[in-house]
């Protein structure tokens, strides 16, 4: 069977050579290409995965990641829409539709990856992209069955584009650094076991925090621009979106977590050294603690929750893409580049958003009290 393969081998670098030397004839071109292409068929069945072959063509040809980011963007347009018209229930009947499809694209396009490569949904920094942004829909949408405002429903569909429009950014970026657009995994990653526990664990967790942080921009937002000032009822149950979701966060934060440090000894001998990646993670699960922790003391109130999941997020990116940038500690399968700018551009934004946000609250606080009114301090500090 060695043998076999050394000899296709071979044979499929012949072809490769003379495909190169015809680049200038068309017709010969083409039938070098068709006899390279055969040939590595051949070796695809010597290794078991011929069948995967056609799956994968067809994989890309479909290319259900940029029908899922189509329908995303449509999904926002008629829902943004529906906020205009607010009596008509056809554009949030139609945006249910758009996502419910764009969706089925995105978790289709994922499973076949898995298929493909044998492999759990998550094996690459690409393919966080793709998984966080399915967990961030899915739960969006649940949170939506119960609410019916349509604020989860909007989300799901904004955070469904830009995951999608991300995804399709980044997929060439890491085909160029890995030579693949599937690439092979490196030693301590090849175990289908941890990576369908642990990674997948704590991406959960980084997909609740990060739809919590986006449920607080609303709020946040919502408040500096004075929309709808008198519906308490609207914030609250961002409020509670909010609080629910850092909660599921924390649980699969906490899991993986734990999973981590286990792998972590089972792999190099020890459950914890203060690796970049461990502390992310520790960082995560700590500042989520210290939300629920001051907002059942009453040190903090809705305001205070919400702020706290802004700085919540950015430490989530921190740990997702920041510590990558560091290029230290063990975890060296995950080091990456060319997101810093974007990183600091994010972070800026974030930080900047918290003060603006914080100084509001503090004014209107203020405001009550000169006034003599009975309204609190929304920080509550």
């Amino acid at each position: 069977l060695l043998f076999k393969e050394y000899k296709k081998r071979g044979a499929a670098l012949k072809s490769l050579e003379s495909l190169v030397g015809h680049l200038d004839d068309r017709d010969q071109f083409l039938i070098q290409s068709t006899l390279f292409g055969s040939q590595l068929e051949g070796l695809a069945e010597i290794h078991g995965s011929g069948s995967q072959l056609s799956r994968e063509v067809s994989f890309y040809n479909v290319d259900y990641f940029t029908k899922a980011l189509v329908f995303f963007m449509l999904a926002f347009i008629t829902i943004f829409l529906g906020w205009l018209i607010p009596k008509s229930k056809f554009p949030t009947k139609i945006t249910w539709v758009l996502n419910g499809t764009a969706l089925g694209l995105l978790v289709t396009g994922v499973t076949i990856r898995c298929l493909i490569q044998g492999r759990p949904p998550v094996t690459t920094l690409y393919e966080t992209i793709l998984f966080i942004t399915g967990c961030c829909v899915i739960t969006a949408l649940v949170l939506e069955y119960f609410d019916r405002k349509r604020i989860a429903l909007t989300i799901a569909a904004f955070l469904g584009a830009l995951g999608c429009f991300l995804s399709n950014r980044y997929e060439l970026k890491e085909a160029v650094t890995a030579g693949d657009t599937m690439p092979s995994l490196v030693a301590v990653l090849d175990t289908n076991f941890w990576l369908s526990t642990h990674v997948t664990t704590v991406t959960l967790g980084y997909a609740a925090g990060l739809l919590a942080a986006a449920i607080a921009h609303v709020w946040i937002i919502g408040k500096l621009i004075g929309f709808k000032p008198n519906d308490k009822g609207f914030y609250k149950s961002l409020t509670r979106m909010v609080y629910g979701t850092i909660c599921f966060g924390l649980f699969f934060s906490i899991v993986g977590t734990i999973l981590g440090g286990i792998w972590a000894n089972y792999s190099w001998g020890r459950f914890w050294g203060w690796d970049p990646k461990e502390n992310g993670a520790l960082m995560i699960c700590l500042a989520e603690l210290i939300i629920l922790h001051l907002r059942m003391g009453g040190y903090i109130k809705d305001h205070g929750v919400h702020v706290l999941s802004l700085l919540n997020g950015m430490i989530i990116a921190f740990s997702w893409w920041g510590v990558n940038l560091l290029g230290v500690g063990l975890h060296s399968y995950g080091f990456t580049d060319g997101v810093f700018l974007l990183l600091l551009s994010f972070w800026g934004l974030e930080s900047l958003l918290m003060i603006v946000s914080i100084g509001f609250g503090n004014r209107s606080g203020a405001k009550n009290q000169s006034t003599g009114g009975t309204g609190a301090n929304p920080t509550g500090s």
